[in-house]
């Protein structure tokens, strides 16, 4: 795009450059990195706590534990097929 004055070398990428308008809109709309940050951090304990009392465990010990990808561990050696949840 720098060399062709600002056009696109092939087909132009219009949905993927709306999308990325609006994730950055609504972000802005919820006040930034932080608070959406914050938020991820609030939904991640109210995941883990609701499923430690199911008797889940997480997989990675909380000092290691990340707020946006969250790893769980079944409680018992209990096996869960998918067909039998569909």
């Amino acid at each position: 795009m720098e060399n062709d004055k600002g056009k696109w070398r092939y087909t132009s990428p219009t949905h993927v450059v709306r999308a990325f308008y609006q994730a950055l809109k609504e972000l802005e709309e919820e006040g930034g990195i932080a608070r959406r940050a914050e938020r991820y951090r609030a939904n991640h304990r109210t995941l883990v706590d609701g499923m430690r009392k199911l008797g889940f465990r997480t997989l990675l010990p909380d000092a290691y534990q990340g707020h946006f990808i969250t790893s769980l561990l079944q409680p018992g050696k209990r096996e869960i097929r998918l067909q039998d949840l569909l």
